[in-house]
C-alpha cells in the first residue's frame, strides 16, 4: 500500500515531505486538496475528521496504520523511515537548523502578509538581513552536514523548502 500525503495544491509546509518521497523514489499518493471552494469544502466538511487522524490538520501522512499530521512531524517520520534522519547525537543540530530556517521564513511571511502600508519597510529590513543569514547557513553546511553523515538528509529537504521558498 503506498504512502498517502495530503496537502493543499501548493508547495508550502507539505513540500519537504513531497521532496523526501520523490528523493527516496517511494511509491506514494499525492492527495492534493485544490485551492478553491470545492477543495476546501472537501477537506473541512468531508475528509478532515473522517481519516482517523489524532490531530486533523495538513499536511498529513497515512502509511498503513501510521497516521501523522503536522509538517515537522510528517517530515521527521519520513526522514526516519527512509534513513534520512540523523543519529540522536546530531538530531538536535538538525532541530536547531530547522528552527533557524523557520525564523527566516516567518520573517518573509510577516512582510508578505503584513499591513500593505508597511510592505516596503518590511521588505527592506528582510532583504538587509538575508545576506548574513545565508552566510550563516553556508557556514553551517560547511561545518556540519558532512558531520551528520548524509549528502541528503531531512535538513537538506527542509532547507530546500524553507529558504528556497523565500529566495526563488
Amino acid at each position: 500500500m503506498p504512502v498517502t500525503l495530503g496537502y493543499w495544491a501548493l508547495r508550502g509546509l507539505g513540500e519537504p515531505a513531497r521532496l523526501l518521497l520523490r528523493y527516496t523514489e517511494t511509491e506514494w499518493e499525492d492527495a492534493v486538496i485544490v485551492l478553491n471552494q470545492a477543495g476546501m469544502d472537501c477537506w473541512f466538511k468531508e475528509k478532515k475528521y473522517s481519516l482517523g487522524l489524532d490531530f486533523p490538520n495538513l499536511p498529513y501522512v497515512i502509511d498503513g496504520d501510521v497516521k501523522i499530521t503536522q509538517s515537522l512531524a510528517v517530515t521527521r517520520y519520513l526522514g526516519r523511515k527512509y534513513g534520512l534522519f540523523p543519529s540522536d547525537a546530531d538530531a538536535a543540530k538538525v532541530d536547531m537548523f530547522e528552527q533557524y530556517l523557520m525564523d527566516i521564513r516567518n520573517g518573509l511571511t510577516k512582510v508578505v502578509y503584513g499591513p500593505k502600508e508597511k510592505f516596503d519597510e518590511g521588505k527592506a529590513e528582510f532583504v538587509s538581513k538575508l545576506p548574513q543569514q545565508l552566510k550563516e547557513i553556508k557556514q553551517w553546511y560547511q561545518r556540519r552536514v558532512r558531520g551528520i553523515g548524509r549528502a541528503c538528509s531531512i535538513a537538506t529537504e527542509i532547507h530546500r523548502n524553507r529558504v528556497g521558498g523565500c529566495c526563488n
